[in-house]
């Protein structure tokens, strides 16, 4: 099995200031979802079609400080962080597995973490010090336990949909063949700074963040 686009991720140094920022660039307000009390974390949610969906996750202000660093390398961002395309993250069917093939290519992805919101539960692989390997360009890898239908299909649909994913990195051949490994093709690696570019198509414009 091949892993596959799951959700990309925006972050910012607060959830009403990525909302404000996101509906600045496409005309789009995200609705404010939930919490993830184990990370000390909240986030907005649309979907961005039946299997796939997009995510603005932040630090919650009111929420617990978790034993361990946050997911996301959120506490690594400066306080004035603006709103940036940060992750992707795929869905693994043998999520063990996949990290062992990266393993065998020298990328610590993480250690699958057992986590839940209301009646979904999955497993997230986070690295003990929360960063996102690669200088913050590699993959992120999750699996769901147990889902049909996929909970984008129970998200917002405000007609986003998401056209391409490009990404540059100082070591694009190292990027290219962790990709393969885990075969997901959606993503075009260019050399450059560490950087994600997501290209969202609305009902008004194609925008690229």
């Amino acid at each position: 099995m091949t892993a596959t686009l799951d959700h990309i991720a925006f972050t910012c140094h607060s959830r009403d200031s990525g909302i404000d920022a996101f509906t600045a660039a496409t005309g789009i307000t995200l609705p404010q979802s939930g919490e993830h009390p184990d990370m000390g974390t909240h986030n907005a949610l649309s979907s961005l079609g039946p299997d796939t969906f997009l995510e603005l996750i932040t630090i919650d202000p009111e929420g617990q400080k978790p034993a361990r660093p946050r997911w996301f390398g959120l506490d690594d961002l400066p306080k004035d962080y603006p709103l940036t395309p940060h992750a992707v993250i795929l869905r693994s069917d043998d999520l063990s597995g996949d990290l062992a093939k990266a393993a065998e290519l020298g990328f610590d992805l993480g250690t699958p973490l057992p986590l839940s919101r209301g009646n979904l539960t999955w497993k997230f692989a986070v690295r003990d010090d929360g960063t996102i390997a690669h200088h913050g360009t590699a993959p992120l890898l999750m699996q769901w336990d147990h889902i049909d239908p996929h909970p984008a299909s129970n998200m917002t649909d405000h007609g986003i949909r998401l056209t391409a994913i490009a990404v540059t990195t100082p070591e694009p051949q190292k990027l290219e063949q962790l990709c393969a490994a885990l075969g997901w093709t959606g993503v075009t690696i260019q050399h450059g700074d560490p950087r994600w570019h997501f290209t969202l198509q609305t009902k008004e414009a194609e925008v690229t963040l």
